[in-house]
């Protein structure tokens, strides 16, 4: 899967997450984008779309959070990490072999796909007020 989505709007991020429920669903997304970008938006609406009953939200200070539906979502944010070892001390591993959707946002810094074997990657760009670009590929 090689896509390159637009689109101009909060709600259109959400919207794109939506339509990727089939494509997405039991997989590792890998999610990069600068603060801002709409991560945290993709994986709630996606949360959403998949039946989970807590509403998402950044786990900024939490590290992970997972989200109980259909199929689970854990949902990672490593930007207050710093070093690799830290992701063996949050059991970060561990939880990879869990059949969950799981979303990684900021694994750029830890070049997660060195350490991981299967994965999808969203790269989204911020281009300008509501616009971005959402180029995913497997």
């Amino acid at each position: 899967m090689n896509l390159k989505i637009s689109t101009s709007s909060p709600e259109e991020t959400a919207e794109t997450a939506k339509s990727l429920i089939n494509e997405l669903t039991g997989k590792t997304v890998l999610l990069n984008g600068n603060l801002g970008a709409g991560k945290t938006t993709f994986v709630k609406a996606f949360a959403q779309a998949s039946g989970c009953r807590e509403e998402g939200s950044s786990p900024t200070f939490t590290l992970m959070q997972r989200y109980r539906g259909e199929t689970d979502i854990l949902h990672f944010d490593l930007y207050r990490l710093n070093h690799f070892e830290e992701l063996e001390t949050i059991g970060f591993f561990e939880t990879m072999d869990e059949k969950a959707t799981k979303f990684i946002e900021w694994a750029e810094k830890f070049k997660l796909e060195d350490e991981l074997e299967s994965f999808v990657i969203i790269d989204i760009k911020n281009l300008g007020g509501d616009k971005r670009e959402l180029l995913i590929k497997e």
